[in-house]
Order: structure tokens, then C-alpha cells, then sequence
């Protein structure tokens, strides 16, 4: 009923979600490694959903996003500034820390990606022991022939990548 139009991402301040979205990770690693007891995997990835660029919209996820967000600091709106960040984080986080009680040796991926791929306000919230940030360019926004941390053309992007290794203990 809580979705962000056109396409609709999953509320993540929802309790209700959150619950269910437990639910099924749990069901499904169960499966995972009823069919596959040598093999079973050890990461699943939990993210949010493609060609949009904000998360949920709601007054609740609006709210928790505006905790999180570095303010307005260029065309794109708050939200891209560590706020949809740091609502992410929350869901996530909760599920990684819930299902690590059922099955401790899983990590939880998740994409820094569009509106997620600022890091939180500093000092907020990191990502849990068992997350990992899976750090994508945005549209090809770096220089791809030059490093990171190479002058004025990768050193936003750098810093974004130095930062998410600073508060994360697993980053791709």
C-alpha cells in the first residue's frame, strides 16, 4: 500500500516488510541448504530495485532519510546524499542481524547504487559485520582510464569508495 510510484520499491521502514522479507531469506537459505548440504550458499543479496532513482517515499521512510542525509548538495535531491543510504542500512541491517541468529556464517549484500551509493551522514550507522557494500559506478560516472583517487576527475567517486571502506568491513 506504502510504494513509491512508478515502479514501487519495498518500504523498508515497514515492520510488516521487514518481518517478510525475513521470512523468505530464511526459507530460502533452509532450501538452499536442504538441496545443497556440501555446498550451500553463503551469500544473498538484498538490494534495491532497478531503474529507479529513489527509494520509498513515504512519511515514515521520509523521515529516516532525512536522519541520514548530508543535505542537498547538487541537482539530485536529499536523498541521494546518505539518506537513502541510511534507510537501507536500517532494513538491512536488522536482517542480516536477525537471520545471523538462525544462520551465523551468511552475509548479506547490498548495493551502494543510485540513490544508495553516497554513504550515511557520518557518525549514523554502519553497515553490520555480516553486510556487504557492493559498491557500483553510477552511469559510468568515473573516468575508467584513470585511478580513483586520480585528480579532479575520479576524486568524488574515490572519496565515496574511502569512505564506504571506512565504515564497512566487507566493500566490492
Amino acid at each position: 500500500k506504502r510504494q513509491h510510484a512508478p515502479v514501487g520499491q519495498i518500504c523498508m521502514s515497514n515492520p510488516e516488510a521487514r518481518a517478510e522479507c525475513l521470512r523468505n531469506l530464511l526459507a530460502l537459505v533452509k532450501k538452499d541448504r536442504e538441496e545443497n548440504p556440501t555446498d550451500d550458499p553463503k551469500l544473498y543479496d538484498f538490494t534495491q530495485q532497478d531503474n529507479m532513482s529513489e527509494l520509498c517515499q513515504c512519511e515514515n521512510c521520509r523521515r529516516i532519510i532525512a536522519k541520514y542525509t548530508r543535505g542537498k548538495l547538487g541537482k539530485q535531491g536529499e536523498n541521494y546524499y546518505g539518506g537513502d543510504a541510511g534507510l537501507q542500512l536500517e532494513f538491512v541491517n536488522w536482517i542480516a542481524t536477525e537471520a545471523a541468529k538462525v544462520y551465523p556464517d551468511i552475509t548479506i549484500r547490498t548495493f551502494a547504487y543510485v540513490s544508495t551509493e553516497t554513504p550515511p551522514k557520518p557518525g549514523t550507522i554502519r553497515p553490520a559485520k555480516n553486510v556487504r557494500i557492493w559498491w557500483c559506478d553510477l552511469y559510468g560516472e568515473s573516468e575508467h582510464h584513470r585511478p580513483l583517487v586520480a585528480g579532479p576527475f575520479n576524486r568524488l567517486r574515490g572519496e565515496q569508495v574511502a569512505e564506504w571502506l571506512s565504515l564497512a568491513e566487507q566493500v566490492e
